[in-house]
């Protein structure tokens, strides 16, 4: 942290500053994978916690010498908000302890949020200067993942999304609650506000934009933009929507197809699928997942992941052998699998060289926890609430109330300036 507090002369260096973060951040997205395995081998994955957790700890320190020039009734308050977003950092970064590198997203986005407010504050000498930090940064966060999916082995995430917004919003809380500028008791200006109403609207845009991007949406542009073809051999697309369905005795699955479709695949394709599993026999799994993409053949890409896991849990369960209560959770996983499999791709299961034998499903049978609430995992990253039309309306309405907004509070503005 350092003084936020600018001069004008200075706009043009602080706006350089927020944009060299900003590319820095850029760059080093095809290069995070290579950065990762490097730090991992030299110290270990939890290197990464460790890092944002002594960076936190210098913004503590230089919060905490600011708490000492605050009036006496503001430093007690200031300090209480500190700890408390000090708290929400450690927590979140424990929540991330499984992917420890995940929590660099803190500073990324704290930096890149300060560097953003104290450009803006040059102009901005209102409570807007954070909320305009924050929708700006969070543009950032989304052009982010955005560039991440185009970029080769790198993916698309919303959770990272939020991941990004919400390391900018606790550094925005730091600012307004525990450095506490003087000039954010100001009154709003026509200035400011323009500036936040265009920065939201920019950010609905690009958010809407990112959810309307189906599968299907990038095989017609890599149709139109042939150079884009190599985004159909990614496995991740940046959104897709489908169908979450109940079933009295398989559970809860989700799938790009509704049940009625699910049967008509397997019944077209019950020749075809077999075939195309057995010439990958002896080929790496990922050279499948690879041809057989969610864009390219959403039916077979989702029936071979079922595949994978209940192979991967039946093996699991057998290296567990003689030992009942280890299996069983693996049991139990491989058996609803297998079972979601008979059930919705069963024609084309029993014809190929993946339909389990019976002396296997007999012992998952009787291994297995039932009845249980099953719930798989396998593309549960579908959205299935709403879809691209809720999505343009939702757009459209809050575009709406922008604009109703801006023009209401303006006329009061010019009113009160008046």
């Amino acid at each position: 942290m350092f003084a936020i507090s600018v001069f004008p002369n200075k706009r043009l260096t602080a706006w350089l500053a927020a944009g060299a973060w900003t590319a820095v951040i850029f760059v080093s997205i095809p290069l995070a994978r290579l950065i990762q395995a490097h730090v991992t081998a030299w110290c270990g994955r939890q290197a990464f916690s460790v890092i944002v957790v002594l960076a936190l700890a210098a913004v503590i320190v230089c919060a905490l010498r600011r708490l000492r020039v605050l009036a006496k009734h503001e430093r007690s308050a200031a300090f209480i908000w500190l700890v408390l977003i000090a708290a929400a950092y450690l927590g979140w970064i424990a929540l991330l302890r499984a992917n420890p590198e995940e929590s660099l997203h803190f500073i990324e986005y704290g930096v890149l949020a300060v560097l953003v407010f104290r450009a803006l504050s040059i102009d901005i000498h209102d409570p807007l200067a954070l909320a305009s930090t924050l929708l700006v940064t969070s543009i950032v966060g989304t052009v982010d993942e955005i560039i991440q999916w185009l970029t080769p082995n790198r993916f698309f995430d919303y959770r990272d999304i939020i991941l990004n917004s919400g390391s900018a919003l606790l550094m925005v809380l730091a600012i307004a609650k525990a450095w506490r500028p003087a000039f954010l008791a100001q009154s709003p200006t026509s200035r400011s506000l323009e500036f936040f109403s265009s920065a939201a609207a920019v950010q609905v845009l690009l958010l809407a934009l990112c959810l309307s991007n189906t599968p299907q949406v990038t095989a017609r542009a890599s149709t139109l933009i042939p150079p884009l073809g190599y985004l159909l051999a990614k496995n991740d697309p940046m959104t897709e929507y489908g169908l979450r369905h109940h079933d009295d005795e398989a559970g809860v699955f989700f799938s790009r197809f509704s049940k009625t479709e699910l049967a008509q695949n397997d019944l077209l394709r019950s020749d075809e699928a077999p075939a195309i599993f057995a010439r990958y026999k002896n080929r790496p799994y990922n050279e499948f997942l690879a041809a057989y993409t969610p864009y390219t053949d959403p039916f077979l890409h989702e029936m071979r992941v079922r595949i994978f896991r209940r192979d991967a849990h039946w093996r699991k369960a057998l290296a567990q052998h003689g030992a009942p209560a280890s299996m069983r959770p693996h049991c139990t996983i491989a058996f609803y699998e297998n079972l979601i499999l008979e059930k919705y791709f069963g024609q084309s299961l029993r014809k190929s060289m993946h339909v389990l034998p019976a002396k296997k499903a007999a012992v998952l049978e009787s291994c297995a926890v039932r009845p249980t609430h099953y719930k798989s995992p396998v593309s549960a990253n579908l959205i299935v609430h709403f879809n691209p039309f809720l999505v343009w309306i939702t757009a459209v309405v809050l575009l709406a109330l922008f604009a109703y907004l801006r023009k209401s509070v303006l006329r009061h503005l010019a009113e009160r300036d008046g």
